[in-house]
């Protein structure tokens, strides 16, 4: 996930350099994008959570479900 410029992304497993990596599988990775994408260009969600910043939910929620 790159916050800064908005995007995410996903590498395939013969690509993972990564030990902590997690595998997934093709559809259930197109789910994980699409609430992300959702939650990066919408607002309407946040109104069922307490918080001060929406920017800071918003990371907290997207690593939640990238995790």
């Amino acid at each position: 996930m790159d916050f800064e410029n908005l995007k995410v992304t996903y590498d395939h497993k013969s690509r993972d350099t990564s030990a902590k990596a997690t595998y997934r599988t093709a559809k259930e990775t197109q789910k994980i994008i699409q609430k992300v994408k959702r939650l990066l260009t919408t607002n309407t969600w946040s109104k069922y959570y307490e918080y001060t910043d929406l920017e800071v939910l918003r990371k907290a929620l997207i690593e939640d479900l990238i995790a």
